[in-house]
């Protein structure tokens, strides 16, 4: 599981793209918005989902699952007007947009 907090000034939505070596559900704000259960390697930006940020703090949970061998996950958000979502400060996190 990797959990990250993000700030928004208003409501918008991003586009998420993920990629998973197995499987990787992803919920926002308590919401499932993408679950694949495929057994497949690694491949950046291979499932593509719109995430609809509210105003203020969102919570971003994602879970990898691994069917066999190693497991990794990565995913990367992109918005049409080119912002770039603000992660808040939690002790011992980074982001990099």
């Amino acid at each position: 599981y990797a959990l990250t907090l993000i700030q928004s000034d208003r409501p918008r939505t991003w586009d998420l793209f993920v990629g998973s070596d197995d499987g990787v559900t992803i919920w926002l704000n308590s919401r499932e918005i993408l679950r694949s259960t495929r057994s497949r390697p690694l491949v950046p930006n291979e499932d593509v989902v719109a995430a609809s940020f509210r105003k203020g703090r969102n919570t971003l949970l994602v879970k990898s699952t691994n069917i066999m061998g190693y497991w990794a996950f990565t995913f990367r958000l992109y918005s049409p007007d080119s912002s770039v979502p603000t992660p808040l400060p939690e002790e011992g996190a980074s982001f990099i947009p």
